[in-house]
């Protein structure tokens, strides 16, 4: 259901793509989002859920009044004072929208796996430290360590192999659960 979602939502941004997020964009918009808050009808809303989702996001805020109230001179206004403070000390040119940003189409699926980074690196922490906490300890624990000491480049391979293994089975993790994600949510991106 998810990916029929999904392909609705990209084939639907495609109305609008290549068009300035400007005044009669956002006033385009309003009726159609009022109509889906009020109504249920989404329809007439899908192709502008990354739009009305920028602003959202723009604004600091998921409440449907306070985007749809909002014009185009308050969300640049607002963009411009967001894109100021991040900008690092010490830049020599001003940066600012001073034109509106132009629509290039379907963008959420995108942003879905980008805010799901934050969790992949959190249980990838917490996967290698479980997993791989006994690897260098098993021998002290049983007793083994002075036998691998004493053979010629036992040390030096084992250190290695155990080392390359931790990498392997972190970044097998990784791709693992980043596939299982893009499967899940995003595939249509792939298509």
């Amino acid at each position: 259901m998810d990916m029929q979602a999904n392909r609705a939502e990209q084939e639907a941004a495609e109305q609008i793509s290549g068009r300035a997020i400007d005044q009669k964009l956002i006033d385009e918009m309003r009726p159609a989002y009022e109509d889906f808050i009020f109504n249920g009808n989404y329809k007439e809303a899908l192709p502008y859920l990354d739009v009305y989702n920028f602003i959202g996001r723009t604004l600091g805020t998921q409440a449907g009044a306070e985007i749809l109230v909002c014009d185009s001179e308050a969300f640049y206004e607002k963009l411009n004072a967001q894109l100021e403070a991040n900008t690092p000390a010490g830049l020599t040119e001003s940066i600012s929208f001073d034109e509106p940003i132009v629509y290039h189409g379907y963008f959420d699926g995108w942003r879905q796996i980008a805010d799901m980074m934050k969790l992949i690196t959190c249980m990838e922490i917490m996967f290698i430290a479980i997993c791989l906490s006994t690897v260098f300890t098993v021998e002290h624990t049983r007793k083994t360590d002075q036998v691998i000491l004493c053979t010629r480049l036992g040390k030096k391979k084992l250190y290695a192999a155990k080392t390359l293994a931790g990498l392997t089975v972190g970044v097998g993790f990784t791709l693992a659960s980043f596939s299982a994600h893009v499967r899940n949510n995003c595939f249509f991106i792939w298509i």
